[in-house]
């Protein structure tokens, strides 16, 4: 974790530079802080002194994602409309999948929101990506990142 900064008077719009740039945020007072317009991830916890509430800290949250995301990611922005060379490839699946969202990044660079379809596991198909594009085999994705739900 790093460093903090604690703003006496709240904005949503101070919080969100502070999480863009990697601080926490302390907020005192009893109200809990509004983030409902923040989009990076985040939670927010109470900060109690014997039973009372006297202040919130809000830290973002790292959710898990692919080694190569940032890689993959990288390079269909510096190249677009190429292709990866590898295929088929073989990313590990995420690790307590269910019930979470993802966004799969295809090797001619579309990304897709999916969740892991395990509906056939135990099946010749194995898991597979689920998208609104039909089903994903694994061979074909060259990376994914976890979602942010609220």
């Amino acid at each position: 974790m790093g460093a903090t900064r604690f703003l006496k008077n709240y904005t949503q719009e101070a919080c969100e530079q502070a999480l863009r740039e990697g601080f926490g945020i302390g907020v005192p007072g009893e109200t809990r802080p509004d983030t409902s317009q923040i989009n990076i991830p985040h939670r927010v916890q109470e900060v109690k002194i014997e039973g009372k509430i006297i202040g919130y800290n809000i830290d973002k949250i790292y959710l898990p994602q692919s080694d190569n995301w940032d890689d993959y990611s990288d390079f269909f922005h510096k190249n677009p409309n190429k292709q990866v060379a590898g295929f088929p490839f073989s990313v590990r699946w995420p690790n307590m999948y269910a019930g979470k969202k993802y966004q799969i990044m295809t090797f001619w660079g579309t990304i897709l929101e999916a969740v892991v379809d395990d509906s056939r596991e135990f099946m010749s198909e194995g898991l597979e990506w689920k998208t609104k594009e039909g089903n994903k085999e694994r061979q074909f994705v060259v990376a994914w990142k976890e979602i942010w739900q609220r």
